[in-house]
């Protein structure tokens, strides 16, 4: 949802010319806040699956369900809070024109979002390359643990490999994403 939101946003601030003359310009910066707002609910998102497909390789059960409803809630409220925290500084921002038409807010503004996505953008990439080695590691101790018994360790191998390709490649997505972003 968060990405979805974000880039519905960014071609809305991307491909209007907004400009202080007409009420469009509560359109621009509620775009651009949109943006910063799922930009940073996508990026705490991410994570969550890399530790959820962590916890789920590391115990001995394979239960996919890690988490209560109520853990759940709470992070996705946290997920939420942080992602409206961070969104913050655009609200009270003033707008750098260019020919009287809004090309972004200014500079300083821009600087203090620039900072806070680089923030969390490094730690999204620490935690995110952090658990991936940690659960590559698991799945090889996994393949060793379950050698004996052939169509069981066929079975929960290919199922785990696919969750980890599947979480690596939304990992690499997300980076890509993100150097093209900050």
């Amino acid at each position: 949802i968060y990405s979805v939101l974000t880039v519905i946003s960014f071609q809305i601030v991307g491909q209007f010319k907004f400009s202080e003359k007409y009420w469009t310009v509560y359109i621009f910066k509620t775009a651009f806040g949109v943006n910063m707002f799922g930009s940073k609910g996508a990026t705490l998102g991410k994570p969550y699956i890399a530790i959820h497909q962590y916890l789920v390789i590391r115990s001995r059960e394979f239960s996919e369900k890690k988490w209560t409803a109520s853990v759940m809630r709470r992070l996705m409220l946290l997920q939420f809070v942080i992602s409206v925290v961070l969104t913050a500084p655009v609200w009270p921002a003033s707008y750098a024109y260019q020919k009287d038409v809004i090309i972004a807010l200014e500079p300083l503004n821009t600087l203090i979002l620039k900072v806070s996505s680089v923030v969390t953008y490094l730690l999204y990439i620490m935690c995110n390359g952090l658990l991936l080695v940690l659960t590559s590691r698991e799945l090889l101790r996994l393949r060793g643990y379950l050698k004996e018994d052939a169509a069981t360790t066929r079975s929960i191998m290919t199922q785990q490999r696919n969750m980890f390709i599947i979480v690596s490649v939304c990992s690499l997505s997300h980076l890509i994403k993100t150097l093209q972003q900050v």
